[in-house]
């Protein structure tokens, strides 16, 4: 994935951190088309992030693990 949005962002860091993609400052053209050139180029590495970005939304935002989180959630507060 190549986001163009504003570096520090909560989406900047999950792609950092998930290995998902990259990104780039949403005022820089060159950039992006680079970016965009370099995942055409090397598919298989973009495969790879897809594969990663796709395992980090089943790991913290599918139905199943925000559900796990709540119950995680109320446990800890005692209710």
């Amino acid at each position: 994935m190549v986001a163009a949005i504003d570096p520090g962002t909560e989406v900047t860091r999950i792609l950092e951190h998930s290995g998902a993609g990259v990104s780039v400052a949403p005022d820089n053209e060159e950039v992006f088309t680079s970016a965009l050139q370099s995942m055409v180029a090397n598919i298989d590495e973009a495969s790879e992030q897809g594969r990663k970005g796709r395992q980090w939304v089943e790991t913290h935002v599918s139905p199943a693990a925000v559900a796990q989180s709540y119950l995680s959630l109320i446990a800890d507060i005692g209710v």
